[in-house]
């Protein structure tokens, strides 16, 4: 059986949804690795350090304004 295609790629851009937790809100960052978790990203925020991520907390941005596709 096939997994499911990953939600995100190494080096996409990505945002905080405005239905996640609070202290991802509207964060923009890149993403840097897969996992721990099954459904977890490594993200580099901006504004700061690598964080473990949910992946339903985010979505991928498409263009270079930071707007969600």
């Amino acid at each position: 059986m096939r997994g499911r295609k990953p939600k995100f790629n190494l080096g996409d851009r990505a945002i905080g949804k405005e239905s996640g937790p609070a202290s991802f809100r509207r964060k923009v960052g890149t993403v840097v690795e897969r996992g721990p978790g099954k459904s977890e990203y490594g993200v580099k925020f901006d504004d700061g350090p690598m964080e473990y991520v949910e992946s339903s907390w985010m979505e991928p941005i498409h263009d270079q304004v930071g707007i969600p596709a």
